[in-house]
């Protein structure tokens, strides 16, 4: 395993990161300024920890020796990375502020590592292949001279670019498939040469929400865990610590969630809500408001996308026990 980069020469033909721009898309683009021939000499050149460069994961071992490199060779602050050019502000909602501050202080390359992979994407479905707009390689080639991979396109759960408003590729049936990683270290334009447009798509409004929560995550002031599962209960006119009890409650609100999210948009996320059986793999349906809560403050990170969903279903369709608007479909 490759120690953390010192990169003590400057690097002259290191990029800035362009507006959005993913971190692993600025290694990406790096690589290509440097005129190496193989991805390989890159990754020496930088000391770049083994492991696949994903875009939705920042846990992987890559992340922290590219992050350092960029923040070293363009003169910009880790935290500052962190918030523009990366999904942190996303899954930094769904940790304590102890795991978030432990992770920290390792990107930052305070601590050593590498730190275990925190949390699971088991029972997940959404997409997590790098994703791209077509609108958006159009309107990067124009005013940057190329295409970049974009932070916002690779949220999970975000099917649209809202900008556009095309479906986000992940392949073009004629040109190449789907980029699990970007090892390798392609652009956008090296995944289509043919041309063709994505169909026209209006974003949802989960997509339309999911960006704009995205935006507040990068501007406010960071959440937690201890701060979103209390104002989570709350809103849903939930107790304020959940017990076995309280079961019955979290299943009321979950036939509210489910009345207005749709059971066909939770199933293009968790694989439970494959199929119309109430049943999966023999066991009763995971209720996702107990499942999601039910640990109060800390314990567990689950993936943001079971927080997200709640908080989706409470900001735009006013899910709550206190309210009678989905009355008729309760549990």
């Amino acid at each position: 395993m490759r120690s953390s980069p010192t990169h003590s020469a400057p690097v002259p033909f290191y990029p800035s990161p362009l507006p959005d721009e993913h971190l692993f898309s600025v290694m990406a683009r790096c690589h290509r300024l440097s005129g190496n021939r193989h991805p390989a000499d890159t990754i020496g050149r930088f000391e770049i920890q083994n492991g696949p460069m994903k875009a939705q994961d920042p846990f992987v071992s890559p992340f922290r020796s590219v992050l350092l490199a960029t923040a070293h060779a363009v003169s910009i602050s880790v935290p500052q990375l962190l918030r523009e050019h990366t999904l942190v502000p996303l899954y930094r909602e769904a940790m304590s502020q102890r795991a978030y501050l432990a992770w920290e202080r390792y990107w930052q390359g305070h601590t050593p590592g590498p730190l275990p992979q925190p949390m699971s994407y088991r029972m997940l479905r959404h997409e997590r292949d790098w994703r791209y707009c077509r609108g958006c390689i159009e309107a990067d080639s124009q005013r940057y001279g190329l295409a970049y991979w974009h932070t916002v396109h690779q949220l999970p759960g975000l099917t649209t670019c809202t900008v556009h408003e095309e479906a986000l590729l992940t392949r073009c049936d004629r040109c190449r498939g789907p980029l699990p990683t970007l090892n390798d270290f392609l652009l956008p334009s090296d995944m289509c040469t043919c041309g063709v447009r994505a169909q026209t798509e209006a974003p949802s409004s989960w997509d339309l929400w999911l960006h704009a929560k995205f935006e507040r995550f990068r501007r406010e002031r960071p959440g937690s865990v201890e701060k979103n599962v209390p104002k989570l209960l709350y809103s849903m006119g939930l107790p304020e610590r959940l017990s076995p009890n309280h079961r019955a409650l979290t299943q009321r609100v979950l036939g509210r969630i489910e009345k207005a999210v749709g059971a066909a948009a939770l199933g293009e996320l968790f694989e439970w809500y494959q199929g119309e059986s109430n049943v999966f793999r023999q066991r009763s349906m995971p209720d996702l408001v107990w499942t999601t809560l039910k640990d109060g403050n800390t314990s567990k990170i689950r993936h943001p996308l079971y927080a997200l969903v709640l908080m989706y279903a409470v900001e735009v369709h006013g899910v709550s026990l206190n309210s009678d608007r989905y009355e008729g479909d309760l549990k």
